[in-house]
């Protein structure tokens, strides 16, 4: 996949934070696991943070007040610059890393944005609408962030709106019973009313999943069933929407992940102005260090796995790690960081062959 304009927003804003920044990455624990996991880690990121980062007093001060509920996706990633804290809403779980000091670390952003490895999947649905991330085989529910009418309401509203007015056809001093009294009937049918109510209930539904999903996601699986999801996906503005067809038990929990699972990556393109066709290959890091301060790095590969992103769910995500302790991400996120800023485009893949990055050249040397 390649650079979206999140991508260059996310990069042009922890590049502006400056290079006094405190960078602190934080997994939402799985739901089975709940407050207890949370209370752990809370604390002893409060404790490192302290101990590492006692000049960053507004970023413990914020983290003190973080609860599970303010997760909006599988994780938390927080800057702390001056008198600032930023804070970004990752679909995919990060490790736990800290970094002090020296420029924000922006590589598990960039990666999380540019992945689909754990997708948002927001079922439409008369009665039961939902909004969920899918990691894997796991489904973990954010329907609560969901801020919308109920279709039960729409209709309501509509039908209170819409009551069926009548007046009589008499005219001037006749009375009714000199004319035989006749009505008639203004506004519309009940179907087209149905009609009417169904929309503005997906116009409503969709507004509040783009209002939830984090910022830095610009795609959302759209599943129900195929009349209602086509009809949804029109009133979506901010995010791309991909159509899952399905009901009843293809929507439950373990059927909806293998499903969504088995969809096929949305293609993008690169922006324009830019290129993904180069010359020579780049493997080696120091190679590509120097490179992509050269400018000369069209498409800059990294593996997913390097990029300090729990992709297997596999940590126990209790402890605070150093970002110099997590192998590769600093070199990584240096490498990264300057390609990005001589115009290259990432492109985040897992990569079987156990390589960490590489990247095309725009011209050989």
């Amino acid at each position: 996949m390649v650079n979206t304009p999140t991508v260059s927003m996310i990069f042009d804003d922890l590049s502006a934070l400056g290079e006094d920044v405190t960078s602190l990455y934080l997994p939402r624990p799985p739901i089975a696991q709940g407050l207890e996991k949370w209370r752990i880690l809370k604390k002893n990121a409060v404790a490192t943070l302290e101990e590492s980062a006692p000049d960053a007093p507004k970023l413990i001060e914020e983290l003190s007040r973080l609860e599970l509920s303010d997760f909006h996706g599988l994780g938390l990633a927080l800057f702390a610059a001056a008198d600032e804290v930023k804070i970004m809403h990752l679909t995919h779980r990060p490790l736990p890393i800290l970094k002090t000091r020296g420029s924000a670390l922006m590589l598990p952003a960039l990666a999380d944005n540019s992945s689909t490895r754990a997708r948002w999947v927001a079922i439409i649905d008369r009665d039961t609408p939902r909004l969920v991330v899918v990691n894997g085989s796991e489904v973990d529910d954010h329907t609560s962030s969901l801020d919308h009418m109920t279709y039960e309401r729409v209709a309501k509203i509509r039908d209170e709106q819409s009551n069926v007015m009548f007046h009589s056809i008499a005219r001037g001093g006749i009375s009714a019973g000199d004319t035989g009294t006749a009505f008639h009937a203004l506004g519309t049918g009940s179907d087209e009313e149905e009609e009417k109510a169904e929309d503005d209930f997906y116009r409503s539904f969709a507004k509040a999943v783009e209002a939830a999903v984090p910022p830095n996601t610009d795609h959302v699986v759209l599943a129900g069933d195929p009349r209602r999801t086509g009809r949804c996906a029109q009133h979506f503005k901010r995010l791309q929407t991909q159509q899952m067809h399905g009901a009843g038990e293809a929507l439950e929990d373990k059927n909806l992940a293998h499903s969504v699972q088995e969809l096929p990556h949305v293609e993008e393109h690169p922006p324009e102005g830019r290129s993904n066709r180069g010359g020579k290959d780049l493997e080696t890091p120091s190679g590509l260090s120097a490179a992509a301060k050269q400018g000369r790095v069209a498409t800059l590969s990294i593996d997913l796995h390097a990029c300090g992103l729990d992709l297997d769910n596999a940590d126990e995500h209790t402890k605070i790690r150093m970002w110099h302790d997590v192998p590769n991400v600093s070199a990584l996120d240096e490498v990264a960081r300057s390609a990005l800023t001589t115009g290259a485009t990432l492109d985040f893949q897992v990569n079987g062959s156990g390589q960490q990055v590489s990247g095309t050249a725009r011209w050989a040397v």
